[in-house]
């Protein structure tokens, strides 16, 4: 059972390595294999023709901006052939156009049969073994011979499809002369040389060994690799904090709402009960002036009955009564007059208290002003980036 689950781990690894080598391998522009690729100061890389065609409205020395992540770079005098080549994944292609016919079959297969004897043999042997000097995936028989070479054994290694992936990334043919393979690096020309080029237009430059080169440079790559993922800590930690500070933020922002809702509530209630005082001062005023109204009211009409009771009576008597009769009545009828006339003097005119309502001057104040009796919203600085 355990042989079957590392069966399927391993198919499964191989799986994803074949994925993301193709995600790797594919120019985002055309979405196809990576021909020639250059690469921008961004990093990011893309096909020649591609890129020229994506910068055909710029001439040299003006500004593009990167089709991914749109950083702007120079386009150089001698156009877009002048980009630095990405020699990472011309290595990465190269590998996989090497091994793409092999997997179909499931091995990996000898080249050096593969490419003389594919007409003459019924099937190409299997590689074995892969030849760091020559490049090559080589069956056992093929192998023999690099085991004695008269210059010296090649470095031969067993073979599979992991080492053969690396091993076809560290070491490559050179581009000008096939048959050549990359050993050397000129550091005025920042390229990669075999002896021929070397020997050509290279030989005053100041170059070093692949493999030596190769070492120095991944030391740095270390060392760069360290500060850029000490530098990705402090993001990280950086990003913690603002999403602590934003979580933060948001409750405090929740906790202030909460405090002015509750300060203008008091504010409400204070002015709430002000005005029911007012209101209750108004009501007792209205009641005891309506009374005094009402009574005087009623004093009034009490007079005005009496006086018409003895005008009806005179007037009728004075009208249609016997002449012996007013004679009689006459003197009794004018004191009576008079005590009513002393009685019930002429009315003096009952004036009600005029209620006027006069603001505060703290009101008028704030209606004038503007001013906020709730609070105001402030800020502290708190310690982030």
């Amino acid at each position: 059972m355990a042989c079957v689950v590392d069966v399927v781990c391993g198919v499964m690894a191989a799986s994803d390595l074949k994925c993301r080598v193709k995600e790797v391998t594919t120019c985002p522009v055309c979405l196809e294999e990576f021909v020639e690729a250059k690469s921008l100061p961004c990093v990011h890389s893309f096909c020649r023709k591609c890129l020229e065609g994506y910068c055909s409205d710029k001439l040299p020395g003006q500004t593009a901006n990167c089709p991914l992540c749109r950083t702007g770079f120079l386009v150089p005098e001698n156009g877009i052939i002048s980009l630095p080549d990405n020699y990472i994944l011309k290595n990465l292609v190269d590998a996989k156009k090497c091994t793409a016919s092999d997997e179909k079959e499931g091995a990996i297969l000898c080249e050096v049969c593969m490419k003389e004897d594919a007409d003459e043999l019924d099937s190409v042997p299997a590689a074995t073994v892969y030849c760091e000097n020559c490049s090559q995936n080589l069956c056992k028989p093929c192998s023999r011979p690099h085991k004695r070479w008269i210059g010296g054994a090649h470095q031969l290694r067993s073979l599979d499809s992991s080492t053969a992936l690396l091993q076809q990334q560290r070491r490559s043919r050179c581009d000008k002369h096939e048959l050549k393979l990359i050993e050397l690096y000129c550091f005025d020309c920042k390229v990669n040389l075999c002896r021929k080029c070397f020997e050509g237009s290279h030989k005053r430059h100041k170059c070093g060994k692949m493999e030596h080169v190769a070492h120095e440079f991944s030391k740095r790559i270390d060392a760069d690799i360290k500060q850029v993922r000490q530098r990705m800590y402090e993001f990280n930690v950086a990003v913690t904090n603002a999403e602590a500070q934003s979580n933060s933020f948001v409750a405090a922002a929740e906790k202030v709402k909460s405090e002015i809702a509750e300060t203008g509530e008091k504010v409400k209630q204070f002015v709430d009960k002000h005005v029911s005082e007012l209101q209750r001062e108004v009501d007792k005023q209205q009641t005891v002036t309506v009374e005094n109204i009402s009574a005087q009211k009623d004093s009034l009409s009490l007079a005005l009955a009496t006086l018409e009771s003895y005008t009806e009576y005179v007037t009728e008597l004075n009208t249609k009564g016997l002449w012996s009769g007013i004679t009689m009545s006459a003197d009794k009828l004018h004191l009576q007059a008079n005590e009513l006339l002393q009685t019930y003097p002429s009315p003096v005119g009952y004036y009600t208290p005029a209620l006027v309502f006069t603001h505060s001057d703290v009101v008028d104040d704030l209606m004038n002003t503007g001013d906020n009796i709730i609070g105001y919203i402030g800020s502290e600085v708190q310690s982030g980036t």
